[in-house]
């Protein structure tokens, strides 16, 4: 059997010496107190049944007792950790190194299309990342996509230019800013930015082709203030919000537009110009890896 099955049942059959302690614990006070209920309020000679109940009772304390003790004897002694013992390694899985051939040259256009900044995320760290996400057999665009979210949830400071939301999950009230405020980050915006007002109007909804708004959010940008309804969902990304918010953090005037990935399970945005991206997905192939967010 494996080791860590093994010290899992181990675990669990050691954990059950208190079983039987508490049982009898149980019934002692159980029995104890109905003894003592019976007795005034039961007559002779039935009252004899009482005191038995009490006697039984009283057995069972002490029998929880003598087990208490076999249990607490079975506690092993305790040994401080060794500071000199090395830690467990992390699960690695070595790239093949036509893998990181094809690893590092997406990470480098991913640094020409401005998604990545040069520099930003060093080859040895992409590599190592890879090693630790997961057991690739190929390198194609889904599988640097899984590279870079794994990087974004490692990196503090967050990638500049990428913010990454995971579909599928509980969502809540401050995620929805949350939303709001990785545009602004990502975009470069860094003026003042505050939430007025959250609302739901109707219950959550469920997905569908056609969905109706049943949220606001209001927020002020600078001496702008702005009013986006939007849908709201219990497990999954809202509808309608991302659509709003970029034209407001990517006006016109900017050169810059937002791109959302179309090879993510989750929702990935980055924001670039229109060249870059559009040599990024020549480069790639016929469809595009990045689309962007009207």
């Amino acid at each position: 059997m494996n080791s860590w099955w093994t010290d899992l049942f181990d675990q669990a059959l050691y954990r059950t010496r208190w079983i039987g302690p508490l049982l009898y614990l149980g019934c002692g006070l159980g029995m104890g107190w109905l003894g003592l209920w019976s007795i005034p309020n039961t007559p002779m000679p039935n009252q004899l049944v009482a005191w038995g109940i009490l006697a039984f009772g009283l057995g069972c304390l002490r029998q929880a007792y003598k087990e208490f003790l076999e249990a607490r004897d079975d506690e092993p002694p305790y040994s401080p950790p060794d500071p000199n013992r090395p830690a467990s390694p992390r699960w690695r899985h070595p790239l093949a190194p036509e893998l990181q051939v094809q690893l590092l040259s997406t990470f480098a256009l991913l640094e020409t299309a401005g998604i990545l900044e040069p520099g930003e995320v060093s080859d040895d760290d992409v590599v190592e990342c890879a090693e630790h996400t997961d057991v690739f057999e190929e390198m194609g665009i889904h599988s640097v996509t899984m590279v870079l979210e794994m990087l974004g949830d490692e990196r503090d400071p967050p990638l500049r230019h990428l913010a990454f939301f995971t579909n599928q999950v509980e969502f809540y009230d401050d995620d929805v800013f949350e939303i709001v405020r990785e545009f602004a980050r990502i975009s470069g915006y860094d003026g003042p930015l505050r939430q007025i007002r959250f609302e739901t109007i109707d219950d959550h909804q469920r997905p569908s082709l056609d969905p109706t708004p049943n949220a606001v959010i209001e927020f002020e940008m600078g001496a702008a203030r702005h009013s986006l309804p939007f849908t709201m969902y219990a497990k999954y990304l809202p509808d309608g919000l991302i659509e709003q918010l970029a034209p407001i953090f990517a006006p016109p005037g900017r050169a810059e537009r937002f791109y959302i990935s179309q090879d993510s399970e989750n929702m990935d945005i980055t924001y670039t110009t229109p060249v870059q991206i559009a040599e990024f997905n020549s480069a790639l192939g016929p469809e595009p890896a990045w689309m962007e967010i009207n």
